[in-house]
């Protein structure tokens, strides 16, 4: 027994896991064929090749021909079904999950179509698994006048219906100042919806910084340089914003040279409430048992340290009060039985 069997045995909930990009490969080749695509797309071979082994300088390109293959409801109830159970094995109960309906143009299905479709997977799961997912509905930058529509659907009854918990800004940082989307942010946070921006992939601290004043964001995914600038980290720290990144992402992405450079442990120091996430697993070949592990060796974090990284999971998360408070009070009992069977000599 170990830290890492126990990492694997510890009950856990994910909050940066995105629909697209999560797939199972097997899944969306069978999709593909049922359309036809290996005989109707140019260089089909080499684009499968691609998700099987990523070119990560291309990764948009991927998730956009990838998704493209996936044209109606039932096989987006597969995909959100397919997700579930995957978080399931890793004994996850509850997942806030990213989506972007703007992936997947040939389903032609407006956004209660698409959260009737998806929600179908959602139910299938939490009855066969118990596992439970609600969803961040995520739109790109480079369309400002549709990210105001999707917050507007965002923060409508139906949504809400649907399980939609938050709204998330996605894509190229560099195209659109955060000051363009900060009208359509501040009318998400008086709804009380999670607000989510994916930053610093190409503007770094700087773009960091200029989020957190336009949009006052509850989390934010990459950070990448944040553990480079004592001053945006106070200003996270200041504003209690979490910031919830793969550690496998900024390995492959090369934003850090290695596993030795993540900044985990520095981050932990300055007070930045953080969350390690799997992200898209799939194109990124790792799980979120696989994140906490690398987190744990490459800092050499304690079952303590993980322990709180997973409550404050829970903390962040878009539960209520009283759900939040009963779910860390039963991971905390399962917790305490594990580092028995794990951590203690002989399991004594």
């Amino acid at each position: 027994m170990s830290l890492r069997s126990f990492i694997e045995a510890m009950p856990k909930i994910e909050l940066n896991v995105q629909l697209e990009g999560s797939f199972e490969i097997s899944r969306l080749l069978f999709i593909s064929e049922q359309y036809e695509i290996p005989e109707t797309l140019k260089h089909y071979n080499d684009w499968v090749g691609l998700i099987r082994k990523p070119d990560y300088a291309r990764l948009y390109d991927i998730l956009r021909v990838a998704n493209s293959w996936v044209r109606d409801g039932d096989d987006l109830s597969r995909l959100a079904y397919d997700l579930a159970t995957k978080l399931h094995k890793q004994r996850v109960r509850y997942a806030e999950v990213g989506v972007c309906p703007a992936y997947y143009p040939d389903c032609n299905l407006d956004f209660e179509g698409f959260f009737a479709a998806i929600n179908d997977g959602r139910q299938r799961a939490e009855r066969a698994w118990g596992i439970r997912m609600q969803w961040i509905l995520n739109t790109f930058r480079d369309e400002p006048r549709r990210v105001e529509d999707t917050v507007r659907w965002g923060s409508s009854i139906p949504a809400q219906r649907a399980g939609v918990i938050g709204v998330g800004l996605i894509g190229r940082d560099d195209l659109h100042s955060p000051a363009q989307f900060e009208k359509p942010f501040r009318s998400a946070e008086k709804r009380e919806l999670v607000r989510v921006v994916r930053v610093g992939e190409l503007t770094g601290r700087a773009g960091i910084s200029d989020t957190l004043a336009s949009l006052n964001p509850s989390r934010i995914l990459d950070a990448r340089e944040l553990w480079e600038d004592d001053d945006v980290m106070a200003q996270v720290v200041q504003q209690s914003v979490l910031v919830s990144f793969s550690p496998s992402r900024l390995i492959k992405q090369k934003w850090i040279e290695n596993s030795a450079r993540l900044p985990i442990r520095k981050l932990l120091d300055r007070g930045v409430k953080l969350t390690v996430s799997s992200d898209q697993s799939t194109l990124y070949q790792t799980s979120l048992n696989q994140e906490y592990i690398l987190a744990a060796e490459a800092d050499t974090l304690s079952s303590e340290e993980i322990t709180d990284m997973a409550l404050t999971a829970i903390t962040h998360s878009a539960l209520p009060i009283e759900e939040k408070e009963s779910l860390r009070q039963a991971f905390l009992d399962e917790i305490e039985t594990l580092v028995v069977e794990h951590l203690t000599p002989e399991g004594k």
